[in-house]
């Protein structure tokens, strides 16, 4: 399948010298990608993806045939979280900022908007703006909107909150006219209320509720023109969720957690009777679904890499004859396609390919280049990744990713121990900035996947339950000892990097697990897991599938529970005898700043030795350039001074 490279000049090409290359600058690493998020409009014609550049970011969109740009939205500060095509003329663009909410019972929140731009106009509107209704409604929304084309004009529906006769906030379903910004409320919520499934046709056909009081969990669905319970089922922490609908859009999809894996189960519309199982004997990671329609097209399944199981057949054909053009790759990804997937947008990565976008047209036969993901980053700064498997001292086998750095042989390296965060989440293979800017450095680096981990089955998660500070940390230092007993790693040259829980993680190794890590750096981490419940308890209510979730995990009885002490690492800091480093962003509204500031407090009060690196402006999930970079170059100057590479 032949390349050429489109129209995107402003994507640097690296062309390597003679002699040896030296490794990217760790700032092409830290910094934001310059290209993501690219999606294709139904027709084909055009693409809209978020491009930065020089710290600047816009969500930009552009003719494929010529390469015009035919305009954008600026992203002024906010975060890109979807690009979305509403028909062939309209992009809608959800961003999200960090912000205290008046008659809030918290301070700050991650609350989400959504814009259109018009190729038409060249402007973009805000969507929950303009009510037709007279109607108290905030002008955020809860969820991706959800792009139809009714009558022949494109339409969004739009979960949102409105306020009814108390001052508490209900879900309800929305839609917008994209011709003149018009709102109006088509579905009106209870308390209960969490979810809609609007048909092809833009008729709202199932909406989920879930019972906190009772833990029961709903789906409902309008049968001979009344909502009726089709289905109910009691669940405590792991809720069913409506996915969509059915390939044929005769049924509506539910993913619940059922005898050990996640099963998608569907019931007609017609009757709301079950009408069989999607998948039923393949584990399932993710469900594609195609926007403007909300009807299923495939699923991933997640191994050491990303493939694919489709319903959709000319899905099927497509992806598998894209992904045959791209031998050798490390991770190949559909990112999006044409209704008639005639073009697809696929992501792909690998040692000496670097990582890309391409366009496969399957009319013409060839994929077209659009750009490299990162600036400065070249095919050859690709570092090796490899998929291991180890025995963690109970038996239980643990996979991983270890990243090897170009510059030496993989022989007694150092490491970095790199714990994903979650815990209930898993890393994928790809290309992925923090392994890979590390090995540039000339540090191996170990992402295990610890129990507790997603995406490997239930019975592998669930060993984790009760252990978060007790065996899903030892999985991290018998991983180490492995590497060592391989050769390829120094046993006394390893330090522990980790963000959210791994940042968690990173503290316990340092104080619970002293001997193994020379150095550790928490990122976003959590400290005193007992003040820490008691502020999430704050914000979700004490009796909530979330707190419901850390129990499970932490083997806990709610947020008082003395046993927690055991596991935070404020109360071993006595024990610490390597250099700890925090870093914290004073917008995280999922562990707050105070968990590194009173770490911080303790370990100074003991006479260790810690830093602080506070991230002005920066939330959960490093979504600034200038303090990702920060906390980059602060992370490794750290790691060469107190784990010299060299």
């Amino acid at each position: 399948m032949p390349f050429r490279t489109l129209f995107i000049a402003f994507f640097a090409v690296m062309v390597p010298g003679g002699g040896a290359v030296a490794a990217a600058p760790l700032e092409s690493y830290g910094a934001l990608p310059i290209l993501s998020d690219v999606e294709i409009s139904p027709d084909g014609s055009t693409i809209a993806y978020e491009r930065t550049s020089k710290g600047k970011r816009m969500v930009i969109v552009q003719r494929l045939a010529s390469g015009e740009v035919l305009g954008g939205v600026n992203m002024d500060g906010e975060k890109l979280r979807d690009i979305t095509w509403a028909g062939n003329r309209h992009v809608i663009v959800t961003t999200s900022q960090t912000t205290s909410g008046r008659g809030l019972t918290y301070r700050e929140h991650e609350w989400f908007l959504s814009v259109s731009f018009s190729l038409d106009t060249k402007k973009s509107v805000p969507l929950m703006e303009y009510f037709s209704d007279d109607l108290r409604a905030m002008n955020t929304v809860a969820k991706i909107p959800q792009a139809r084309t009714v009558d022949g004009r494109a339409v969004v529906y739009v979960e949102g909150i409105y306020f009814k006769s108390s001052p508490s906030g209900r879900l309800g379903l929305f839609v917008v006219d994209l011709e003149n910004g018009r709102v109006r409320i088509v579905e009106t919520g209870t308390s209960d209320t969490r979810g809609f499934v609007v048909d092809a046709r833009g008729a709202t056909v199932a909406k989920s509720e879930y019972d906190a009081n009772n833990r029961l969990w709903r789906l409902q669905q309008r049968v001979g023109g009344a909502w009726t319970t089709t289905y109910e089922v009691k669940a405590s922490i792991d809720l069913p969720y409506l996915v969509g609908l059915s390939y044929d859009g005769s049924a509506v999809v539910v993913g619940e957690l059922q005898n050990d894996r996640w099963r998608y189960r569907s019931f007609a519309l017609s009757n709301g009777r079950p009408a069989g199982e999607l998948w039923p004997n393949t584990q399932i990671s993710s469900v594609l679904i195609e926007p403007s329609t909300s009807q299923i097209v495939g699923a991933q399944r997640m191994n050491d890499t990303q493939d694919y199981e489709f319903v959709h057949p000319r899905a099927r054909v497509v992806a598998a004859s894209a992904e045959a053009a791209y031998p050798g790759a490390l991770s190949f990804s559909v990112e999006s396609w044409t209704p008639d997937w005639n073009k697809i947008v696929v992501k792909v990565s690998g040692k000496g390919r670097g990582e890309v976008y391409d366009i496969v047209d399957m009319t013409t036969h060839r994929a077209d280049r659009i750009g490299q993901t990162y600036d400065g980053i070249g095919a050859e700064d690709f570092a090796e990744v490899r998929w291991i498997r180890y025995s963690a001292a109970d038996g239980m086998t643990i996979p991983a990713y270890v990243t090897l750095p170009n510059s030496k042989p993989a022989h007694n390296l150092p490491l970095i121990v790199l714990p994903h965060g979650g815990p209930a989440s898993r890393d994928d293979g790809g290309f992925d900035w923090l392994p890979q800017a590390l090995a540039s450095r000339g540090y191996a680096v170990l992402q295990p996947q610890f129990r507790g981990s997603y995406g490997f089955g239930w019975n592998f998660m669930a060993a984790g339950f009760g252990q978060l500070g007790r065996k899903m940390q030892t999985d991290l230092s018998d991983g180490v000892r492995h590497l060592a007993s391989q050769g390829l790693i120094d046993s006394k040259r390893v330090c522990i990097v980790g963000m959210s829980y791994g940042g968690y993680a990173a503290l316990a190794g340092a104080s619970m697990d002293p001997g193994v890590y020379r150095c550790a750096v928490s990122v976003a981490g959590i400290s005193d897991l007992q003040e820490f419940l008691l502020w999430r308890r704050k914000r979700i209510g004490a009796d909530s599938p979330g707190m419901r979730f850390w129990d499970r995990f932490l083997g806990s009885k709610g947020a008082s529970d003395p046993a927690l002490a055991v596991i935070s690492p404020i109360t071993h800091v006595a024990r610490i005898n390597a250099p700890v480093l925090l870093i914290h962003g004073d917008d995280d509204t999922v562990v707050p700043i105070a968990q590194s500031e009173i770490m911080q407090r303790a370990m100074q009060r003991a006479g260790k030795q810690v830093s602080f690196v506070k991230l002005d402006s920066e939330d959960h999930w490093l979504s600034r350039s200038e303090t990702r970079k920060q906390l980059l170059l602060s992370t490794v100057n750290f790691l060469e001074r107190h784990n010299p590479p060299h």
